[in-house]
């Protein structure tokens, strides 16, 4: 469960986040484009503008992140390599230094960094830095910079029961599973047969023998959600499923293109073992369109509404 009032809130002044990016909870700090935050209250630490897009990894007290071009209103693939670091938001280093000739030669020979690992970022091109000072300190074959591997999260593992073609099943417990499916309807061989518990939200808990615990149909409570990707929307978080969802929406013409109007959103806490919704916090005060999970923990959830407000719920 989650306390109803948030631990804090912060507004800023431009956008959370690029990118599709996430904004990242820490142990201690909440780290945004490009802001941190401390955890326990939401002060601000230090926010800067940088010309960056992507965080690669976070290790050590360093932030290494890499920068978008743009050609023609089109994004380029990333590229780019830089330090930050994690206790001041300042720009600790660049492969080619930041000089002004650094700067240059950085836009003809730049590092696109993949992945940070045991205080090393490996880049694409294989070259590898060390992220404490910038510097190269090997360069590997290009077959060889792979990210390590992590395990599917439940939440993504959850998403996939929606595969109309292959659908999966959660395990909850013991002899439990969880699943966007019913046990009695069909897999779909086509689009044009796509059933309906693709497009709705709804979940069964089964035993191991397929038989039906519960089942809860999100439209019943008189709330729908707008899909974007499904872990903004929805994060497993045992023994709960926390979601995201808003009150039921209208629509407007605008240039003759039918638009969702603002609405109001809501936190939802569907507890497992019932299939009932123990908890409903409102999480607007305004309507706006667009409110998702920024990140979750065992300590938290953090949301985020209009791409400009965080909210952090801890959990009680």
């Amino acid at each position: 469960m989650l306390e109803e009032t948030p631990a804090w809130t912060f507004t800023s002044k431009r956008p959370l986040t690029r990118w599709f990016e996430h904004v990242h909870l820490l142990h201690d700090r909440v780290v945004g484009y490009w802001f941190c935050l401390d955890r326990s209250s939401g002060t601000r630490l230090w926010e800067r503008r940088l010309r960056l897009a992507e965080i690669a990894g976070i290790e050590d007290g360093i932030i290494v992140a890499n920068e978008r071009y743009y050609v023609c209103d089109i994004s380029a693939p990333r590229r780019g390599c830089c330090g930050i670091s994690l206790e001041t938001g300042k720009l600790l280093w660049t492969p080619h230094g930041s000089s002004i000739w650094g700067r240059l030669l950085s836009l003809f020979h730049s590092e696109a960094p993949l992945y940070v690992l045991n205080g090393r970022c490996y880049c694409l091109s294989g070259r590898v830095f060390d992220i404490r000072t910038g510097r190269s300190v090997e360069r590997v074959p290009k077959e060889e910079v792979q990210p390590p591997e992590e395990p599917e999260s439940d939440t993504d593992i959850l998403g996939r029961s929606r595969d109309p073609s292959d659908p999966v099943k959660l395990r909850v417990g013991d002899g439990l599973w969880l699943s966007h499916k019913s046990p009695s309807e069909p897999v779909a061989e086509t689009e044009d047969e796509f059933p309906a518990w693709v497009w709705e939200f709804r979940l069964f808990l089964t035993d191991d023998e397929g038989r039906v615990k519960w089942q809860f149909d999100l439209k019943n409570t008189g709330y729908e959600i707008c899909y974007c990707p499904y872990v903004d929307k929805c994060r497993y978080s045992a023994p709960y499923l926390y979601l995201v969802a808003c009150e039921k929406r209208t629509t407007t013409m605008q240039r003759k293109i039918e638009v969702y109007n603002p609405t109001q959103f809501h936190l939802l806490t569907l507890d497992l073992a019932t299939g009932c919704i123990a908890q409903d916090i409102q999480v607007t005060r305004n309507p706006v369109d667009v409110c998702r999970f920024e990140d979750i923990d065992e300590n938290g959830v953090l949301v985020s509404e209009s791409d400009r407000i965080l909210h952090y719920f801890e959990k009680s």
